[in-house]
């Protein structure tokens, strides 16, 4: 066993002499290189125009309070109003979706005897509570967007947004749109082959 490991680094060290005396700098590895091919690339589009088939709106409700439950609670109450009309309405469940909910405290400045120069104030904790939620809602039927933008306005949300008109990327048929532009793009790929 020691002869064969004794043998392995033998065999090791005259390998590693031999390598060290080349001239390594010397030697020319030589050079590949690739050229590239001839070619010409050739693109295909197709367009397709669709109507607005969704309409996109926010609506938030916003409550202060010097009492922080009844800040939340006040805006808990008035969110589930809005919710169940807008359900009411026909919306479905999946088609709502809450946005973002906060509670905080609004911080009131400590006043300040006279200095020169003056100083802001430093907030303290004394301040009312403000709670706010916000939801997304998404319409499916265009033609009723004006009477869903009623609904809301009325709703007592402090502010409402949209509707913001888009397609639904879901119902387009894009594999019909890229068969068009795949046969464009033959055409014109033929037509400079002809050429």
């Amino acid at each position: 066993m020691f002869k064969n490991i004794f043998f392995a680094i033998g065999t090791l060290v005259i390998l590693i002499l031999g390598i060290s005396a080349l001239p390594i700098d010397k030697i020319n590895w030589g050079r590949i290189s690739i050229l590239p091919a001839a070619t010409i690339t050739v693109t295909g589009s197709s367009e397709s125009q669709v109507a607005n088939q969704v309409a996109n709106f926010g609506a938030t409700v916003t409550v202060t309070n010097a009492n922080k439950d009844t800040a939340v609670n006040s805006v808990n109450t008035q969110m589930t109003a809005l919710i169940k009309t807008i359900k009411d309405f026909g919306i479905a469940d999946a088609d709502i979706q809450t946005q973002s909910v906060s509670v905080y405290q609004l911080l009131e400045p400590v006043p300040q005897t006279l200095i020169y120069p003056p100083q802001p104030g430093r907030p303290t904790g004394n301040g009312d509570w403000q709670a706010s939620n916000s939801i997304s809602v998404t319409l499916r039927d265009v033609t009723k967007a004006s009477a869903l933008t009623d609904i809301l306005n009325k709703s007592g949300a402090s502010n409402v947004y949209g509707p913001n008109l888009t397609v639904d990327t879901k119902a387009l048929d894009e594999s019909g749109l890229l068969t068009k532009a795949v046969n464009d793009a033959k055409v014109k790929a033929e037509s400079i082959a002809k050429a």
